[in-house]
């Protein structure tokens, strides 16, 4: 995983074999969104739906 704050954010898709990359205004706060979301299926991190709220983000 990892973030360019000012264009977008990209991560490893294991199951696919293949980067995913989004370019975005609000790449720091998406990733950190997506970052929480991947650390809740570890078990580090208490069940909430982050996705939910990074709908919000594509709201310009």
């Amino acid at each position: 995983m990892g973030c360019s704050a000012s264009h977008g954010h990209f991560f490893y898709k294991t199951d696919e074999s293949e980067f995913v990359i989004h370019q975005e205004n609000k790449a720091a706060t998406a990733f950190l969104f997506k970052l929480i979301s991947e650390l809740q299926f570890s078990g580090t991190v208490p069940m909430i739906d982050i996705q939910a709220y990074s709908k919000w983000l594509l709201k310009d």
